[in-house]
């Protein structure tokens, strides 16, 4: 898998073959690259591999779980750059893009283009499907759609350009040749676009076809990605904690409250066992918080302490807050517990929600924008606010209904 497909990655040489360039971060992807230095046109946004304007969705998230239908998404965003002459989305900073591709549907080609076939509208629109089971799945399904459609506009072109040469009555040349103009260009233009993009298809197939290929049970694993939960499964619950002086009894409650009812996974910003506040054994964390997938959990919950590690310090705090807008942006819920909930204030998760949580934290909450209310826990849109651990059986049942009736 490239994960960089892009116009300025393609290159067509004299004789018209296209070519792909810069397989930089397919190596990277696969460990076998060494780090990238700040003057390679490299797009590394902490895990998030590939260039804003023409990431797929599914990559934003992890770019190291993708297969070849996330280069069929990056050719399509080419494909609409190269009839508009501007990406999908061009507006807003790097993550503002990434996140445009997750959640948002760009200008249609019919509005900004409208010489465009309503056929080809159609495969751009399917190459850049949000979901990667809604995509082409192959690119020689690619190609053999845009074969047919070549087919098409150049028997069109042909009948233009008869009509364009065999007029009655001839009038003057100027008056001749100009109406026609603008109805031959567009096909023409398509014709062109259609050309390489079909060769360059056919090339990503070949190329995908000539590496070396996993097992047939692998590649059933890659397309269960994009396949929704299997409702068998229990619910997957990231409980996140603070490496230093975590409060014992909050991770303590909740963890037996889910027994039996979700799988837990413990995240925290290093490996080594967190250490609590008082009392109650050190917890090693399975996952590092800036490595978590959104899309692995249906719920996370952030834990509390003294030292205030994902409320203030960098860069935990902002990848805190990374990770609850991914869970939102998702429909995911996103929880906190006592002193977890100044994390989700500092995130920017409560600014305009009402809010639960530790007494001596309203201040806090309210700087944030929360409104906050003294009760036992609180449900404002996606987001769970607790008081504390002697909530934990009111809140985590909640928050499991949540998760059976999430959009």
């Amino acid at each position: 898998v490239h994960r960089d497909i892009k116009p300025a990655n393609l290159m067509v040489p004299r004789r018209g073959q296209v070519k792909i360039l810069d397989f930089g971060l397919a190596r990277l992807a696969e460990g076998v690259a060494s780090a990238p230095s700040s003057s390679q046109p490299l797009t590394v946004l902490g895990t998030v591999l590939g260039t804003p304007d023409y990431i797929a969705p599914e990559q934003v998230d992890d770019s190291h779980r993708v297969d070849i239908r996330a280069d069929i998404y990056s050719l399509g965003c080419t494909l609409y750059y190269s009839l508009t002459g501007r990406p999908p989305f061009p507006e807003g900073s790097a993550i503002d893009k990434a996140l445009s591709h997750v959640q948002d549907q760009p200008v249609s080609l019919a509005k900004l283009c409208p010489e465009v076939s309503p056929e080809l509208h159609a495969i751009v629109q399917r190459m850049m499907a949000k979901k990667p089971a809604d995509r082409f799945q192959t690119p020689g399904e690619v190609a053999k759609a845009l074969s047919v459609l070549l087919k098409s506009l150049d028997s069109r072109s042909s009948d233009s350009i008869t009509q364009v040469d065999m007029p009655t009555p001839p009038p003057s040349p100027r008056k001749q040749t100009l109406p026609k103009r603008p109805k031959r260009r567009p096909i023409l233009l398509a014709v062109g676009v259609l050309l390489g993009v079909f060769a360059l298809a056919v090339g990503l197939g070949l190329l995908f076809a000539s590496r070396p290929m996993q097992p047939p049970r692998d590649s059933r694993s890659l397309q269960a990605l994009a396949m929704p939960p299997q409702p068998t499964r229990l619910p997957r619950v990231l409980l996140v904690l603070p490496h230093r002086e975590f409060w014992y009894p909050d991770y303590a409650s909740i963890r037996d409250c889910l027994a039996g009812r979700a799988e837990l996974v413990i995240a925290s910003s290093t490996l080594s066992a967190a250490e609590p506040a008082l009392g109650g054994e050190p917890v090693k964390p399975s996952v590092l918080l800036h490595e978590a997938v959104a899309t692995d959990y249906d719920a996370v919950i952030f834990t509390g302490s003294p030292r205030m590690e994902y409320t203030f310090r960098p860069p935990h705090q902002f990848i805190a807050r990374n990770f609850s807008q991914r869970m939102l942006d998702q429909g995911k819920v996103v929880a906190g517990m006592c002193l977890g909930v100044a994390v989700l204030a500092s995130a920017d998760v409560l600014k305009d929600r009402t809010a639960a949580g530790f007494s001596k934290a309203r201040p806090f909450l309210e700087k944030y924008g929360a409104k906050y209310q003294d009760r036992e826990i609180i449900v404002d849109g996606r987001v769970i606010t607790a008081r504390d651990h002697l909530s934990a059986p009111v809140f985590c049942d909640q928050l499991l209904g949540m998760i059976k009736v999430k959009k």
